[in-house]
């Protein structure tokens, strides 16, 4: 299924009165969205505590920032590393994950791109009896 359909539930604006955008692929969040749901050493290191800092995702603009803000890694063939992770609100905007009241990252955005479905099915489970193994 189309993950941008998967996360409107039936309504593409669900998030426009706080994102300014309609649900639609075309936007970095549901790009994410594919990655943690096809890559699932990408899905670990988010779930796993001792790794979940070092996953970060970002446009061609914070990559540049980054680099040229860093220093080289000594340690192996990474490019720089220690750099200043950053964007503006522009591009920030476009991810379906800022409230473009607050101009802040908006944590319920975040969650309800990333896990819409998810929960429905944890609760189709719960409904066929594996009660025990169904977590929210």
């Amino acid at each position: 299924t189309d993950i941008a359909s998967l996360i409107a539930d039936g309504d593409q604006d669900r998030l426009r009165d706080k994102t300014g955008l309609p649900l639609a692929s075309y936007f970095a969040g549901t790009k994410v969205r594919w990655l943690v749901d096809h890559v699932p050493s990408l899905r670990a290191d988010l779930n796993h505590s001792d790794h979940r800092h070092d996953v970060r995702f970002g446009t061609i603009d914070t990559w540049l920032v980054y680099q040229l803000t860093g220093s080289p890694c000594l340690v192996d063939s990474h490019t720089n590393v220690g750099g200043r992770f950053i964007t503006d609100v522009s591009n920030a905007s476009r991810w379906l994950f800022l409230d473009i009241e607050t101009m802040q990252w908006d944590a319920q955005l975040i969650d309800t791109v990333i896990n819409a479905g998810r929960r429905q099915t944890l609760q189709k489970q719960q409904q066929h009896g594996n009660d025990e193994d169904a977590k929210d």
